[in-house]
């Protein structure tokens, strides 16, 4: 398909689908997340920060442009102890600036590439998850990882 028709197929309409039960089970969803937005996300609010976005060259888009590591580290304040979900596909520059600036932070990342779609599913799965069972963020992700990758089923 190519340009807005695929975006629109493997995101947006994803996307309109899932939000709205992630926001009725009380996930905040930033869109149009920017600069400021990312900021004040590590300032009390959240223990986890989940960044769904793309990773262009060396650079995370946000809203409204491109945060390199150092701009993005800028916005995570030293004493931070929670969790960032990095859904950014390849992101090794930020991995390791937050790993060596950041080390009372938890990161999840991978290496693998997934589409947007199944990412959006991915962590549907993973608030029903929390939403049924009241399980820590940690344990719900051990858990969805097992289930999309074939091992929640095994004995």
């Amino acid at each position: 398909m190519g340009g807005w028709p695929q975006y629109d197929h493997l995101f947006v309409s994803i996307f309109d689908q899932v939000a709205p039960i992630l926001r009725e089970w009380k996930v905040t969803i930033i869109e149009g997340f920017d600069l400021a937005a990312l900021g004040t996300s590590f300032i009390g609010h959240f223990d986890v920060v989940i960044l769904f976005a793309h990773w262009c060259g060396d650079a995370v888009e946000l809203f409204g442009g491109f945060a390199d590591p150092d701009t993005f580290l800028q916005r995570v304040p030293n004493e931070f102890s929670g969790l960032i979900d990095l859904c950014v596909c390849h992101p090794p520059e930020l991995v390791r600036a937050l790993r060596s600036s950041r080390p009372n932070c938890l990161i999840k990342f991978i290496t693998k590439e997934a589409t947007p779609g199944f990412w959006l599913y991915f962590y549907l799965a993973l608030f029903k998850h929390l939403q049924d069972d009241n399980d820590t963020y940690l344990g719900g992700l051990e858990k969805a990882v097992k289930i999309f990758i074939g091992e929640g089923h095994r004995k």
